[in-house]
């Protein structure tokens, strides 16, 4: 792997799996001393940082590590880079995840702010929209976000339940495949129910 080289996407999971199993092994400190190196090998590589972001943000969860503000801080300087890319598509991605920390860090304001800069085409931000909604107390707007993603996201979901049934089925996990049917039934069930 050279500098300024890109990266493809089998090389990034390869990658931010290899971060995932060094914090696993030899703790966070050395996954994030790795991360920063691979960053600064790569530093045009914006999947990459992204993917490592993500990574170091899951393990980051765990309460016992210790100095998670110098983390933090060094994650957020990473995504703002990416956020200023040309690559929108990635850019937005990193406004997304900018976004999330704000929101987790009760700066609600910015949280807002960095949301409005993602275009809609892009980048499905209202999930992220209604968490924002929800964590300011504004529960109206986020239900009416949440109801409407679910109407319009029911169908994708009975479709990717249709295909997980028959993976199941093809490899003959038989306990999974009766979740998934009693779920399916539950769910066909579900959006039958009038409410009034």
């Amino acid at each position: 792997m050279e500098f300024n080289k890109e990266l493809t996407d089998t090389e990034v999971k390869e990658i931010t799996k290899e971060i995932g199993e060094i914090i696993s092994k030899e703790g966070f400190k050395k996954g994030f001393e790795r991360s920063c190196a691979l960053i600064k090998q790569y530093p045009n590589c914006d999947e990459l940082t992204i993917g490592i972001s993500t990574v170091l943000r899951i393990y980051l969860l765990e309460p016992s590590i210790e100095d998670k503000y110098k983390y933090e801080t060094k994650i957020i300087e990473w995504l703002e880079l990416v956020a200023s890319s040309n690559k929108e598509k990635i850019a937005s991605m990193a406004k997304l995840d900018l976004s999330a920390i704000y929101r987790e860090k009760k700066e609600y304001k910015k949280a807002q702010e960095i949301l409005d800069k993602i275009p809609e085409i892009d980048i499905d931000k209202k999930i992220q929209q209604a968490l924002l909604f929800e964590s300011s107390g504004e529960y109206e707007k986020a239900y009416s976000i949440y109801e409407s993603k679910l109407w319009k996201d029911s169908h994708e979901v009975f479709g990717i339940l249709s295909f997980i049934i028959n993976l199941l089925y093809l490899t003959k996990q038989k306990s999974m495949l009766s979740f998934v049917k009693r779920l399916l039934k539950y769910l066909s069930l579900v959006n039958t129910i009038n409410i009034n």
